[in-house]
């Protein structure tokens, strides 16, 4: 089994994370757990607090850093101290400082840390790691690293200044004071509503993570929350959004809303669907029906609600089936005849090749020779210098000579800065020239003897190509395998439905009413609410 990695965090110093870690960890070792310590702080304090002097280490965590982003290979247990108390620790010390601007530039710069500690993670029970007390590269390092966070705090006021509440700021100046903090870090925790944090908070800087508690009643609020994150002015150049729901709950029917809602309004401002009729989604309230089923305990209800989502996903299963019976047709008809065609001709330039070779042998000893721009040369290590010379000073794509029975042309990779030859019969052999009279030589003849395996790998291709074909064809035209339950589970949806009178108010379903009479309905009820009317709900149920 892994070990649990866990990272203690805090942005703010002297919240004794450091003493938390080494004391944790030395618990767990004394628990009889194997346990490895990190220090992941480039003042080294935990590294101090164990008993060795950071700076006067050879090797530290920076170092593995270093070599893990060069793919230079990490020996292992390299760098790693063991403490008389029973734990093991990979050190820091102020190098680790430059490291944050060095991932800046690092692709998947935020798991370069996991990946140094990855082939500890079998050994031991638990890593721990200290983190440094502000949100920079290392410590998103350590969080991508982690399954667990402990953030240590004093129960007092400079601990806990950085968590602010919105409605606390109850003026605007207030509210100005405390988006100034959130922008500069002094506040790192901000509670509020969608009403409070919505549109106009403008606290983006640092922001590293959202956190949605509820599920609003509109798709609109969603964006504008995320809005507050996902925003122009973010230093993080990665963020998450989390949301959170209890199971066996009402919020699986209130996201469900948001969907139905959500869905209709992409119908009408995309030109992308192909629906010409939507679900009805006017309504800002459930209907009594639903409201009188759920307050005493219906079990319907939950009937109807977990079959939405089962008749909804078995529904997407069979677009995805359709969706696959499309692409085994076209890899029968287009994809993979093509692809063996392409393979056969391989297979075949291969042979031809072969031949020519064959055609053209080498002696047991000594040289074939070679024709260099009209001349040919017997004597190799003449061959040799010649071609050298005619790679380095000939135009681009230029013909050189010949070569048992090839044509030889020289070729320049302007992004590796190198010079390629390459020998054409019916297909092209590439070789990658050095600055060796023989080794050249030698690699042209190696380029050449790799044709065997070259052919045996197009005929192994042709040979998946077929039994790839063969497999689509069986596959092609199978029914949907969970046809019969779609069919009964969307019957009983609507005997549901029914039941429950959910759809009562309505004379017609919303789902059956084209979507010009809806925009039509939407139209006429504004003009009648603008008048002060009382005929667009009306028009609406009509």
């Amino acid at each position: 089994m892994d070990a649990h990695v866990i990272s203690l965090a805090n942005q703010k110093g002297g919240t004794a994370k450091t003493t938390t870690c080494a004391n944790l960890g030395i618990g767990l070792a004394q628990a009889g757990r194997k346990v490895l310590l990190v220090d992941a702080d480039a003042q080294g304090s935990l590294t101090l607090s164990l008993g060795w002097e950071p700076d006067e280490l050879p090797i530290t965590l920076n170092d593995l850093m270093i070599k893990v982003i060069q793919d230079r290979p990490v020996t292992h247990g390299e760098g790693m101290l063991h403490h008389e108390e029973g734990v093991d620790l990979l050190p820091a010390n102020i190098e680790l400082a430059g490291m944050e601007m060095s991932l800046v530039s690092v692709m998947y710069h935020e798991t370069i840390l996991k990946q140094v500690l990855e082939p500890y993670k079998h050994e031991y029970d638990y890593i721990l790691i200290d983190c440094a007390p502000s949100l920079g590269m290392m410590t998103i390092n350590a969080l991508a690293a982690t399954d667990g966070i402990v953030v240590p705090t004093i129960p007092q006021h400079l601990p806990t200044k950085g968590i602010q509440f919105i409605h606390d700021a109850d003026t605007e100046i207030k509210k100005k004071e405390l988006f100034a903090k959130v922008r500069s870090g002094q506040v790192r925790i901000l509670f509020g509503s969608t009403q409070k944090l919505g549109a106009g908070t403008n606290v983006q800087d640092r922001l590293i993570a959202l956190h949605d508690l509820d599920a609003p009643w509109r798709p609109g609020d969603l964006e504008q929350r995320a809005g507050r994150i996902v925003r122009q002015g973010n230093m993080n150049p990665d963020v998450h959004i989390y949301r959170y729901v209890t199971e066996k709950s009402f919020d699986s029917y209130l996201w469900q809303t948001i969907e139905n809602k959500q869905r209709f309004i992409s119908q009408i401002m995309s030109s992308k669907s192909p629906v010409r009729a939507c679900d009805d989604v006017d309504e800002t309230a459930l209907s009594y029906a639903e409201i009188k089923a759920l307050c005493a305990g219906d079990p319907r209800i939950k009937e109807k609600m977990d079959l939405d989502i089962e008749v909804a996903k078995l529904r997407l299963m069979k677009a995805d089936y359709q969706s696959n019976q499309f692409k085994l047709e076209d890899q029968i008809l287009k994809q993979y005849p093509e692809e063996i065609r392409q393979a056969q001709e391989r297979a075949k330039g291969y042979r031809a090749d072969m031949a020519l070779l064959e055609a053209h042998p080498l002696p047991k000893d000594g040289f074939v020779g070679m024709a260099i721009k009209g001349k040919r040369i017997v004597d190799k290590e003449a061959a040799g210098k010649m071609l050298l010379e005619a790679c380095r000073l000939s135009p681009h794509d230029m013909e050189l000579g010949e070569y048992r029975g090839m044509k030889m042309t020289v070729d320049y990779d302007s992004y590796r800065q190198e010079v390629k030859l390459i020998l054409r019969g019916e297909m092209s052999h590439t070789v990658t020239m050095g600055t060796d009279v023989y080794g050249n030589l030698t690699r042209i003849e190696n380029a050449l003897a790799n044709m065997p395996q070259k052919l045996e790998k197009a005929e192994e291709r042709i040979a998946e190509l077929e039994r790839q074909t063969e497999q689509a064809k069986a596959e092609l035209g199978k029914p949907f395998a969970q046809e019969k339950e779609l069919e009964a589970k969307a019957a009983r949806l609507a005997e549901l439905n029914a039941a429950l009178n959910i759809d009562e108010k309505r004379k017609e379903p919303m789902e059956k009413r084209p979507m010009k009479d809806v925009l039509k309905a939407y139209q006429k009820r504004a003009d009648a609410q603008s008048q002060g009317e009382k005929g667009g709900t009306n028009e609406w149920n009509r």
